[in-house]
């Protein structure tokens, strides 16, 4: 368990990644042209150092003043779409590692009492094994979800005996969740049902005070609030399940 949870903050580091990608990009040749300068300078080539301290003053000012930022942030949006879907695989591969035990141990009992209806033709599809398909057919007739944060408590209390508490950190999750949905299907244009689903989701330090109209925009700090937030809720659930799945 506790590589699956390592795997998830990988994941978010990259997104961090991605958001000084820009800086990045900046930084690899500020760095080249400060070697040559230096080399320019010890065999004294006036003219390579001074063509490569022009251009050096350039790529710094473009750092300095952040100047690659306008062209660049639409990638700040669709950063929270990627932390969005790790998160909800992560906490699909997480309830899926204890259910096994839960099978073979017979508690909690809840998810044993499931009644499933299935076909004689979706069972020779699938060749249908208890302990591999049990969950694939549970998430895909939409008994199980793990898409918000609605969902995802009410799947680990009731089959799992997890209680997770609503709180700032969850609060963070559930606008991230809400976002991702208008960021993907209305471009991120702020709608109704968008304000709707966050009128739960305080106190939080994403974006306290939204506004009513126009289009959603996150910032670098925001989008690690929401990892930050997203790493904080995997280490408290993985506490709760280790009673499953003990910590390996």
């Amino acid at each position: 368990m506790k590589n699956i949870v390592a795997n998830f903050d990988r994941e978010v580091a990259s997104v961090d990644n991605l958001l000084r990608f820009d800086e990045m990009v900046v930084a690899v040749p500020i760095k080249g042209l400060n070697k040559i300068s230096e080399l320019a300078e010890k065999h004294n080539n006036q003219r390579i150092k001074e063509e490569s301290d022009k251009y050096l003053r350039i790529l710094s000012n473009i750092s300095d003043n952040h100047s690659l930022k306008s062209y660049y942030e639409t990638i700040y949006n669709q950063c929270v779409v990627l932390l969005v879907s790790y998160f909800g695989a992560t906490l699909e591969e997480l309830f899926r590692m204890c259910i096994p035990i839960v099978i073979q141990t017979g508690e909690p009992k809840n998810i044993l009492k499931e009644e499933v209806k299935i076909s004689v033709q979706d069972l020779a599809k699938r060749e249908f094994i208890l302990k591999d398909d049990y969950i694939d057919y549970l998430v895909e007739k939409n008994i199980l979800s793990f898409q918000d944060m609605k969902n995802t408590r009410r799947t680990f209390e009731k089959y799992l005996d997890v209680i997770l508490d609503k709180n700032q950190i969850m609060n963070n999750i559930i606008f991230g969740q809400a976002s991702r949905h208008i960021i993907v299907h209305s471009g991120g244009r702020i709608t109704s049902k968008f304000k709707g689903q966050i009128e739960v989701a305080t106190p939080r330090t994403i974006m306290p005070e939204m506004k009513e109209t126009g289009l959603l925009k996150y910032n670098p700090e925001e989008v690690k609030i929401l990892g930050d937030s997203m790493k904080s809720f995997m280490q408290t659930l993985k506490g709760e399940l280790n009673k499953y799945c003990d910590d390996f």
